[in-house]
C-alpha cells in the first residue's frame, strides 16, 4: 500500500525548535501541505533575510519545482542566509537545518 508522502508523523531536530520561530515551522509545513504537484521526498527551502522581509524560496528536485515567497517579519529569527531541509523516510518526515544534516 503506498502512503501519501508527507502524510505521517513529522518532526524537526533541536534546532529548529530551537532557532526557527514556530510560526514559520507551520509555515513551511504548510507549504508542502499546500504543493499542487507531486511531491519528492526532499523538500528544500532558503531563508535570506531582504531589509525588512524574509525571502523564502521553496525547491524541490523531481518534479522540478520552485517558488519564491515575501514575508513580512516583525522579529525575524533568521539572521544570515540558511537552508532548511524536510525529508520524508516513508514512516516519518524530519525538518532540519542543512547543517544537521
Amino acid at each position: 500500500m503506498d502512503r501519501k508522502m508527507f502524510s505521517g508523523n513529522r518532526y524537526m531536530t533541536k534546532g529548529i525548535q530551537t532557532f526557527l520561530r514556530p510560526d514559520l515551522q507551520i509555515l513551511l509545513w504548510d507549504l508542502i501541505d499546500g504543493l499542487d504537484v507531486e511531491k519528492d521526498y526532499l523538500q528544500v527551502f532558503k531563508l535570506e533575510m531582504k531589509e525588512e522581509d524574509l525571502k523564502l524560496t521553496h525547491q524541490q528536485e523531481n518534479p522540478d519545482y520552485s517558488v519564491s515567497y515575501t514575508v513580512k517579519v516583525d522579529h525575524p529569527s533568521i539572521h544570515q542566509e540558511e537552508k532548511i531541509f524536510v525529508i520524508d523516510d516513508g514512516d516519518y518526515a524530519t525538518m532540519m537545518f542543512a547543517s544537521e544534516y
